[in-house]
């Protein structure tokens, strides 16, 4: 263990940082000190650092192979433009009410930052949950209004879906699994608790639906398993050499 004058941290100072309650969220009964819930945090923040690069690879490539297919469909019907030559920006919208909003929230946000309004920017300004909504019911065949994405849009933005997966609601409850992990680990949220190697596996699952080339680089690349099986344990030696009285 670290002597005292090498600690650069007080559990006091951490504890007013995090506030308590969020460090007693990563606290068990069986823990032998508040040092254990701080090689909890630790281990959490390493968790989510090795998760980020198959969320990333999922958030682009669900973004564009959705945009993509969506213009094959949605570019049979003519339409003028707001600000963007993009059926995302049609006047009068293709959208409903709700990302209708969005597409000029992120408009805003482009112009505040000094930046062109050009399709490219416009998607990658979007967020995974406009995505993710764009696969909803409003957005299929059959409804009176908006374009009739689903399900002509599947065998175009997920070309390798399996036959059992091959309707809208599979591809949602799926895409809606995965957003939820997403904000809990982009947000700084607790994910040590959960089973992570099988969620990975569902994203990479996902994304192999996409593109197989990209799913198998992102799998061989990724260092959860080795986070993973180390354990909170394997950061308890951190949390002592930093964290002090």
């Amino acid at each position: 263990m670290a002597e005292p004058s090498q600690r650069v941290l007080s559990l006091a100072a951490l504890r007013r940082a995090l506030s308590s309650e969020r460090l007693a969220g990563y606290a068990l009964p069986e823990d032998r000190d508040d040092l254990d819930a701080v090689a909890r945090y630790l281990w959490n923040g390493a968790l989510a650092t090795v998760m980020v690069p198959a969320l990333h690879a999922l958030e682009v490539t669900l973004r564009n192979n959705i945009f993509e297919a969506s213009v094959k469909i949605v570019a049979r019907n003519p339409s003028s433009f707001r600000d963007i030559p993009t059926w995302l920006d049609a006047d009068p919208t293709f959208l409903y009410e709700r990302e209708a909003r969005a597409v000029e929230e992120a408009k805003a946000t482009l112009r505040r930052g000094g930046k062109p309004l050009t399709v490219g920017r416009l998607i990658s300004k979007l967020s995974l949950g406009f995505w993710i909504s764009l696969c909803r019911s409003p957005y299929e065949q059959g409804r009176p209004s908006g374009p009739a994405l689903w399900p002509a849009a599947i065998p175009i933005a997920f070309p390798f879906l399996p036959r059992d997966h091959r309707n809208r609601p599979a591809i949602l409850q799926r895409l809606d699994e995965i957003r939820e992990l997403r904000n809990r680990t982009f947000h700084h949220e607790a994910i040590w608790d959960r089973n992570l190697p099988r969620s990975h596996r569902r994203i990479i699952d996902v994304l192999g639906w996409m593109n197989q080339g990209l799913a198998r680089a992102v799998q061989h690349l990724s260092r959860l398993d080795v986070v993973y099986e180390q354990g909170f344990q394997g950061y308890r030696r951190e949390a002592e050499r930093i964290v002090g009285p």
